[in-house]
Order: C-alpha cells, then structure tokens, then sequence
C-alpha cells in the first residue's frame, strides 16, 4: 500500500498483518477514503490449504491497523475464491464502509460491513442477481 500527503506519493510498504494472514500472493483491490486518513480497504491472500481468502483493514487518523480476514466468510467460501472486490467509505456517519466479495459467477456474493466503531461484522450472503 502507499499513502499520499501533500500532494505526493509516499513509499510503498506492506498492509499492517498482512503477512501473519497470507501464505502467498496477497492483492490489495479496493482502497475506499469517507476522508483524508480515514479509509477502508479490502483484498485477497492464500491461506495454508492453498484456498484465497479475503482480508480488510481500516486506516483511523492517518494509522492503518493490521489487516483482518473477513469476519464469518471462511464458512461461506466453499469454493476457496473468497475476495474483496470492492470496499466503500460513505462520508455519512449513519452508513458504515461495506465490503464485496465477488465470486465466480457462478456463486452468490457476500457482503460486509463495518459498524461505527471500525469493527467488521459478520459476513452474509447475498443472493446472486439475474440469470
């Protein structure tokens, strides 16, 4: 991950935890900011049976915290291919960050969502839409 301040690029460093999660090539997909130093941000790493994984970390006040699996997706993801696509940081208070994992078509999504004190809640699936 990188940070930006003042209009410039910062040195590219590891997401915080990452590495005690990931027993392979890890992918940040989403970075979501509701401000400056306060984002969200989600991807996918390989766990020790060789399945992915998916992982987010919230950023508070400019500090990032340590990346977390995503709470409750390990049962859901049968198939191994859990990953966060997709993570959004609304500026309203009253609608905390949301995660999105996109399987392969074929299976149903899952979301999650942080609640107002940064914690991720649970994981749930969402039924898969049209054909």
């Amino acid at each position: 991950m990188v940070d930006a301040k003042n209009g410039h690029w910062g040195k590219v460093r590891e997401v915080p935890g990452l590495a005690a999660l990931n027993e392979g090539t890890p992918d940040l997909d989403s970075v979501s900011c509701a401000s400056v130093g306060n984002c969200a941000a989600g991807g996918g790493y390989t766990d020790r049976s060789n399945n992915f994984q998916a992982f987010v970390v919230n950023e508070k006040n400019g500090t990032w915290g340590k990346a977390i699996k995503v709470p409750g997706l390990r049962a859901l993801n049968t198939g191994g291919f859990a990953d966060v696509y997709q993570v959004s940081a609304p500026r309203r208070a009253t609608a905390p960050p949301a995660g999105l994992h996109r399987p392969p078509p074929s299976l149903p999504g899952v979301r999650g969502r942080r609640s107002g004190n940064g914690r991720w809640g649970t994981a749930i699936e969402v039924p898969a839409c049209g054909p």
